[in-house]
């Protein structure tokens, strides 16, 4: 096996080009493979088909197609378990209001593993990364 597979993938959705190529180098260099995708639409058939280890979501505006696409992966059963850092331009207060309402009409975890508001900062993205990855293989529950 080559040290490429062994590396993992970390699924990136967002519609922002100039953000994609950020976040694809940022990870590419911290030795991740990343994966692009510019819709949700087209982030839940990549989430589907090639299970990565972590996703790393944009929640644009209209707030609500991010919301929809992150309650379809904690819904689905084979995508559940994958870690999402969601990344936002709005205030995380705001983006859980959206998410506590959802979570009443569908009683399903809501909360992402980790948050980031933008403008990113490189290495606070891959710490969060890294830290994430961690926590799923070790199974901590420990919070963010």
């Amino acid at each position: 096996m080559n040290t490429v597979s062994k590396r993992p993938r970390i699924l990136v959705i967002d519609n922002d080009q100039d953000m994609q190529i950020f976040i694809a180098t940022l990870l590419k260099d911290g030795g991740f493979r990343p994966d692009i995708a510019d819709t949700p639409e087209r982030g839940l058939l990549k989430a589907r088909r090639k299970k990565p280890s972590l996703i790393i979501m944009d929640i644009p505006i209209p707030v609500e197609k991010g919301l929809t696409l992150y309650q379809a992966l904690r819904m689905n059963d084979s995508l559940k378990e994958i870690p999402v850092i969601m990344i936002s331009s709005l205030e995380q207060n705001i983006l859980l209001q959206y998410q506590s309402a959802a979570k009443r009409l569908k009683d399903q975890k809501m909360e992402p593993e980790a948050f980031l508001k933008k403008p990113l900062e490189a290495e606070e993205l891959l710490t969060l990364t890294r830290k994430v990855l961690a926590l799923k293989q070790t199974g901590s529950d420990e919070e963010i």
